[in-house]
């Protein structure tokens, strides 16, 4: 999945490297985000909208984990909130799950919601079924038959995730800003793509 979207990213990162690093990630990300997923983000509040963007930030830029220079690019060029909060960009959320594999990370990483819905969206995306079949072609039919098999259980597992988050929510009568977003991320994660 990661790799998925730092392929899908690279336009926007290419700008980003084409402008000197002038321009800020954080609006590099706003506009993948608002392109690619423009019927979620826009119906964000700003603070679900700059988490969102956080974890795109932890997708995209997982092999840069240990280094300051994106982070650093939005202090220096960024008067928004987001730049502050470049420190809570969590990355072992993302990078658990891709080099320390466990069920314990699995289920780390699904109880992030907007991790679960750029997984459940990846999943379930003509461009993510694209992407494996590009990716693994080579291993055979049966191969791509078993990857399919077990990315529509991961993608299960990742809407099960959001739906008990949105029950625990309404339950627990929490953040009313938060139920309707874990409800339309499983809406757009189950139905039509963004």
């Amino acid at each position: 999945m990661s790799e998925f979207y730092k392929l899908l990213f690279q336009p926007f990162q290419r700008l980003w490297i084409e402008q000197k690093k002038r321009t800020s990630m954080a609006t590099l990300l706003n506009d993948f985000a608002m392109k690619h997923f423009e019927s979620i983000f826009g119906q964000l509040n700003g603070e679900n909208q700059r988490e969102f963007v956080r974890v795109i930030m932890a997708v995209v830029h997982s092999h840069r984990h240990n280094k300051d220079d994106v982070a650093q690019n939005d202090k220096e060029n960024s008067n928004t909130q987001q730049s502050d909060n470049q420190d809570s960009i969590d990355f072992t959320l993302v990078r658990d799950s891709m080099y320390k594999y466990s069920k314990q990370a699995q289920r780390r990483f699904f109880e992030n919601p907007a991790l679960a819905f750029l997984f459940a969206w990846f999943s379930h995306s003509p461009e993510g079924h694209d992407f494996i079949r590009n990716k693994y072609q080579e291993k055979g039919e049966e191969y791509l038959e078993r990857i399919n098999q077990e990315m529509g259980e991961l993608r299960a597992e990742a809407l099960l995730s959001l739906a008990e988050q949105a029950r625990a929510c309404q339950m627990a009568k929490m953040s009313s800003s938060m139920t309707p977003m874990l409800n339309r991320y499983i809406e757009v994660s189950v139905g039509s793509r963004c």
